[in-house]
């Protein structure tokens, strides 16, 4: 369909108010048809609810995510089973992630582990899909408190991707950012500097020639934190100034990045008794 892959593209885009809509139409256009029974209703579903878990709607994609997983019960089945499922299981892993934003972190612990056993199932050798989950586990492992094992989910996200995708990729790029996140939180200072540094690398590759994307201001952030742990405040004070001034330029920035980067400027420019850094008094103007 035209309208679902324009969507995408805006998706990949970060474009996401435009991509949510054209969901929304392609949704509105399949249930007047009546043809809700076909694997497209629920595959629609799901791009819905995927589309507003990026923008941190999570009540809104836990909601379409769960219609989604309902519909696949009573849909004509396909012909390729192991796709069905596969995309059963990553909307299943979709909606663990919505109920973990949102605290529910029981039921996001039972839906990652239905999810992560699916796709083990159907890729013993392992899959892009494998790391994805794994970086999940890694944030529900850091929500209830056990940073060792967030460490390890995240360093086996790393590897798994590695293994199954070639060179740059913004899937590799989420995990890098969260381990020197999770190292630092830890105090290993040197592991989030490998990290944070690796991630930076990545990120200027991917997307320091094409339109801002919230990955790259992640690993700005998180190369900043670094810097900051390491009383190096004026390379910290650089690289923030160049992540606030691509927030305005992203369509739909999460609100968990923009506040991020508040938080650190914030951190920055409190003490008083030091020079002010540039991004300080551009902040107070």
């Amino acid at each position: 369909m035209a309208l679902n892959g324009l969507a995408a593209v805006r998706k990949d885009q970060s474009r996401m108010s435009e991509a949510v809509a054209i969901y929304e139409d392609i949704l509105g256009r399949i249930e007047e048809s009546g043809h809700t029974q076909l694997p497209t209703y629920a595959g629609a579903l799901n791009d819905l609810g995927v589309a507003h878990l990026i923008m941190e709607n999570h009540a809104k994609a836990a909601g379409y995510l769960q219609r989604s997983l309902d519909a696949m019960e009573h849909v004509n089945r396909p012909e390729d089973e192991a796709l069905f499922e596969e995309n059963r299981a990553l909307t299943t892993i979709s909606l663990a992630q919505a109920h973990r934003s949102m605290g529910n972190l029981d039921r996001a612990a039972e839906l990652y582990d239905q999810g992560q056993r699916e796709l083990e199932r159907l890729y013993p050798d392992g899959a892009p899909q494998l790391g994805v989950v794994l970086n999940s586990q890694a944030r529900l492992a850091q929500d209830r408190g056990n940073l060792p094992a967030a460490i390890d989910f995240q360093k086996r996200s790393i590897a798994m991707l590695e293994k199954t995708l070639r060179g740059d990729h913004a899937h590799k790029l989420v995990p890098m950012v969260n381990l020197a996140r999770l190292a630092l939180t830890q105090g290993d200072l040197a592991l989030a500097e490998e990290w944070a540094g690796k991630a930076m690398a990545m990120a200027d590759r991917l997307y320091a020639s094409g339109a801002p994307h919230p990955l790259h201001v992640n690993a700005l952030s998180a190369l900043a934190a670094v810097r900051m742990a390491q009383e190096r405040r004026e390379e910290a004070a650089t690289m923030l100034g160049f992540a606030r001034d691509m927030l305005p330029r992203i369509d739909s920035v999460p609100r968990s990045t923009s506040d991020r980067i508040a938080g650190q400027i914030g951190e920055l420019c409190a003490d008083r008794s030091r020079p002010p850094l540039s991004v300080c008094r551009q902040r107070d103007e």
